[in-house]
């Protein structure tokens, strides 16, 4: 999957706290999801007609991230609770960072089956 793809993957699954998604659909998802973040803030802060399509944006984007949030932590077999880190100041988003940042869980675990991964993917 290419960058577009996985980012129109977390808002078409939106509502979905149940499966797994692969590292690489999620760290690109991340990242066109802070590229279209920053552009909106540089919009919003040389125009403040544009501040409305930023606000919208930053309300609209947080349950797909969450949820795609989730579904990589169902990736590596841990429950959404694990979510919880990242309101403990500092460390605990340091310490969510690391679960997302390492590999999913091999094969079948209790979320579902693995990802697939194609060509181009960054890996599990």
């Amino acid at each position: 999957m290419n960058f577009i793809r996985s980012y129109e993957e977390m808002w078409r699954n939106f509502l979905n706290f149940r499966t797994r998604t692969s590292r690489g659909d999620y760290w690109r998802a991340v990242a066109v999801n802070f590229v279209v973040y920053l552009v909106l803030a540089y919009a919003a802060a040389n125009s403040s007609a544009t501040t409305i399509f930023y606000t919208i944006y930053i309300i609209a984007a947080i349950v797909p991230s969450i949820a795609m949030g989730v579904r990589r932590l169902h990736d590596r077999d841990n429950t959404a609770l694990w979510m919880l880190l990242a309101l403990i100041p500092i460390v605990g988003g340091i310490a969510l960072l690391v679960m997302m940042l390492r590999s999913g869980s091999p094969g079948e675990n209790r979320y579902g089956p693995a990802p697939i991964s194609g060509p181009g993917m960054i890996g599990r």
